[in-house]
C-alpha cells in the first residue's frame, strides 16, 4: 500500500476485479481504496495487489485544464530516453482515446509534433496557440504562486526524475547548474515560445 502525499494529479494503472486494465487519477494520499468520480458516477477501486508491477506512479502529471478554453495540459516523460522535452496539450478537458486531439509542444524551441498514440492529430490553429498561451499564463490552481507554464516546466523535471518536492529550489535557480547539461532538463528560466511551428511533424 502507498500512503504518501504526492503533489499534483497523477495516474495509476490498475487491474479491476473484472480483469480490466484502467487508468485512474489520484491526488494526495493514495490508499488501499480510491473513490473516483467518473462521468458523474462514484466508483470504488480496490488497489493493493491489483496495482501492476513496474508501473511508475509519478511519470505522468496533469497540470490542469480549462473547459472554457477547451484544453488540458499534461507532462509524461519517458525516463529511459533523452531528448527534447515537451508537454502534451489535449483539445478537451476530458480525454477520450480515439476522440480527443493532442499535440506535443516543445519547451525550449518553437516546434511541435503529433502524438500518434491512439489520439487524433490536432490541426493547430493560431487561435488554439493563443488559448494555450492564455492557459499557461494563468496562476496554477494547486500552486498559485506560480503560473501554469512554470509548473509545467517544473513538473516535467520532477516526473522525469531530476527532483522531487523542490519547487522553491527549482524556481530560485538553485538546481539549474546541476542539471543544465542534461538534454531533457528544462531550466527554471525557460520562457514560453511566442508560437509553435505547426508545420513540424
Amino acid at each position: 500500500m502507498i500512503d504518501e502525499k504526492i503533489s499534483g494529479t497523477h495516474y495509476a494503472i490498475i487491474i479491476t476485479e473484472d480483469g480490466e486494465r484502467k487508468d485512474i487519477e489520484y491526488d494526495g494520499y493514495f490508499n488501499e481504496s480510491y473513490e473516483e468520480s467518473m462521468n458523474n458516477r462514484e466508483i470504488d477501486i480496490s488497489l493493493n495487489e491489483n496495482v501492476l508491477e513496474n508501473e511508475a506512479f509519478t511519470e505522468i502529471a496533469t497540470i490542469g485544464g480549462d473547459e472554457e478554453l477547451g484544453i488540458r495540459v499534461q507532462v509524461n516523460p519517458d525516463r529511459t530516453k533523452e531528448g527534447v522535452p515537451y508537454f502534451k496539450v489535449f483539445n478537451d478537458t476530458k480525454i477520450k482515446v480515439g476522440e480527443t486531439k493532442v499535440g506535443r509542444f516543445h519547451f525550449t524551441d518553437d516546434k511541435m509534433e503529433y502524438h500518434n498514440d491512439k489520439y487524433l492529430d490536432w490541426d493547430i490553429t493560431n487561435d488554439d496557440i493563443k488559448n494555450i498561451q492564455i492557459f499557461m499564463n494563468k496562476k496554477n490552481k494547486r500552486q498559485p504562486a506560480y503560473t501554469n507554464w512554470q509548473m509545467t516546466c517544473y513538473k516535467w523535471n520532477e516526473e522525469y526524475g531530476f527532483m522531487l518536492d523542490k519547487e522553491e529550489e527549482y524556481f530560485n535557480g538553485e538546481l539549474d547548474e546541476e542539471f543544465i547539461n542534461y538534454p531533457s532538463y528544462v531550466p527554471s528560466t525557460t520562457k514560453m515560445p511566442d508560437t509553435w511551428n505547426t508545420d513540424f511533424h
